[in-house]
């Protein structure tokens, strides 16, 4: 389980809900609740985001290491091919 699942699920379980109840008020399926909960899978920054909102979590989801590394992957610059000559 990543880093993300286990605080997702500790906050979930801290609410009082269900996946299926927590999928329910986050607008989203309940199957990818268990996989974000279970590390197969890892939501991007605007719905990690979401459900710390959904869970009044102060941040904690949107803080986690694989969620952050997640934000600066697009910030990488391309590199590109030195030109044959």
């Amino acid at each position: 389980m990543s880093e993300f699942g286990q605080t997702l699920r500790r906050l979930r379980e801290a609410a009082g809900l269900s996946q299926p109840q927590l999928a329910r008020q986050a607008y989203m399926s309940q199957s990818s609740i268990c996989r974000y909960e279970n590390g197969k899978q890892t939501p991007d920054t605007t719905t990690a985001q979401h459900l710390d909102d959904v869970l009044d979590a102060g941040g904690a989801l949107a803080a986690t290491p694989r969620t952050r590394r997640r934000l600066h992957r697009g910030d990488r610059t391309r590199r590109t091919r030195p030109a044959r000559g």
